[in-house]
């Protein structure tokens, strides 16, 4: 991640545990960077750049609600009140998924519906609404936000808990494997993409798509909603929805970002500007020796990163960021 030329780099922090991270950072000068060790964060889930009014540069999120800002000297962390599932004090409505900027508000989202926001001048709220059922056959997760005409839209999927039924029990008892698989498929219900709206309060906008939302970015007047099927979904007003894209069977987004080059999106290995069409970015991501995991963009500098290499878009070309650990 880019924040006006410091690069924020998260490295795998103890093998195994796919979700602990070292945090470092450096800023770019010319074509190389040296990164700075800040702190290990375990389970780290999230992480995204802050600009004003937030004086940290960047901010990160576990999965049990704790928050680490980031500024270019110094690191603080905080608990937000009631999130996660483990923590103490928490409500347990479940685990925690993302944290975002919009405006002058931090948002932070999770499992059973949870939504908590703050200011710089304010701490964590929990803003209180839908989160499933109570049996817990059901579970509301959300995984972005947007804001569209004063109100904040949330997006996510609605699960339900797989239940038994009485031919998958035969199946089982009979010791029929194909007979099982085939029960077993017939008796699961596709998750729900879903989007709810929250102005004070809550309500679900008409949205009938399987799967989940995972992202929604300003497109001009309107908003683009990215779907794990892959899919792309156009709304002037949250009421209207048109089907602008989708992807052949069985793929989905590796990486969506709202950048100044415009809405990039990247799948299979290529960075491609959405721009009512999906056209390929130029210039063409340059060859690595493994996949590129995502882009990141700020201030005008747009950078890639592969699991062990970093290019930065300079002019008409990609250059590559050489980068020491210190």
């Amino acid at each position: 991640m880019s924040v006006d030329r410091t690069l924020y780099i998260l490295f795998k922090a103890t093998p195994g545990e796919d979700d602990d991270r070292l945090v470092a950072s450096g800023r770019v000068a010319d074509d190389s960077v040296v990164l700075r060790r800040r702190e290990e964060v375990a389970d780290l889930i999230s992480f995204t750049a802050l600009q004003p009014p937030f004086k940290a540069q960047a901010v990160g999120l576990t999965g049990e609600g704790e928050v680490a800002y980031f500024s270019e000297a110094v690191s603080q962390r905080e608990q937000i009140p009631g999130a996660g599932f483990a923590s103490k004090g928490a409500m347990k409505f479940g685990r925690m998924t993302k944290i975002l900027q919009i405006g002058n508000r931090l948002l932070a989202l999770g499992y059973g519906g949870q939504v908590y926001m703050r200011t710089p001048s304010e701490g964590w709220r929990f803003l209180a609404g839908p989160k499933g059922s109570d049996d817990g056959s059901t579970n509301l997760v959300y995984f972005c936000a947007v804001e569209h005409k004063g109100r904040l839209y949330f997006g996510g999927t609605e699960t339900k808990r797989f239940k038994s039924t009485a031919e998958i029990d035969a199946a089982s008892q009979a010791g029929d494997g194909r007979r099982l698989a085939r029960a077993i498929l017939a008796a699961k219900v596709p998750d729900k993409a879903v989007v709810w709206a929250y102005d004070g309060s809550w309500s679900q906008a008409d949205f009938d798509h399987p799967g989940t939302v995972v992202e929604m970015l300003e497109a001009g007047r309107s908003i683009e909603i990215f779907t794990t099927n892959g899919r792309i979904v156009s709304t002037p007003d949250f009421q209207e929805f048109s089907d602008v894209f989708a992807f052949g069977k069985k793929k989905s987004f590796w990486d969506i970002k709202r950048t100044e080059q415009g809405n990039l999106v990247y799948f299979d290995g290529t960075l491609f500007r959405w721009t009512g069409v999906m056209e390929p970015f130029e210039p063409s991501l340059p060859s690595v020796d493994e996949s590129f995991i995502n882009v990141s963009s700020y201030a005008g500098l747009l950078v890639a990163f592969a699991p062990h290499q970093i290019y930065k878009l300079d002019g008409d070309d990609w250059v590559e960021v050489t980068y020491t650990l210190s």
